[in-house]
């Protein structure tokens, strides 16, 4: 790895989305969250990427931390402050979030085709309050 992007949440809900939305290949995050355990990671449709509460009440494909007081579709899981690899295949339909160096399983997932419509969806994780995030590029 070459380095990272680090953002501090002053507040929330926020949302850090990709870039570009994609209906094909591959999307890929590593990512490590600390401070404030209350964040969600998952993949949002593009009609949503304003929507910073999106991960809490509509999302079907991603995950919880296990430190988040909010209610949440998603799984929770112990994944906060450790690195998480993150592929998401669009084309296979599968999402697949991996606590690195932890000796858990990852959190695959397969989705419903729509869910990416005619404008494709983006990765997205949502913060509150004095959640530090660090996105890993190489």
């Amino acid at each position: 790895l070459k380095g990272f992007h680090r953002f501090q949440s002053p507040k929330g809900p926020i949302m850090l989305v990709s870039a570009q939305p994609a209906t094909s290949g591959e999307i890929r995050w590593k990512l490590r969250m600390t401070g404030n355990a209350s964040w969600a990671l998952g993949l949002v449709p593009e009609h949503a990427v304003k929507q910073p509460d999106y991960l809490f009440t509509d999302a079907t494909v991603g995950v919880n931390s296990s430190g988040t007081a909010r209610t949440s579709q998603l799984p929770r899981h112990a994944m906060h402050e450790t690195t998480i690899d993150v592929l998401i295949d669009l084309d296979k339909c599968t999402a697949k979030f991996l606590a690195v160096g932890e000796e858990t399983m990852p959190v695959v997932q397969t989705f419903d085709p729509s869910i990416k419509g005619d404008r494709g969806v983006r990765l997205a994780v949502t913060t509150f309050v004095e959640v530090q995030v660090e996105l890993y590029y190489s």
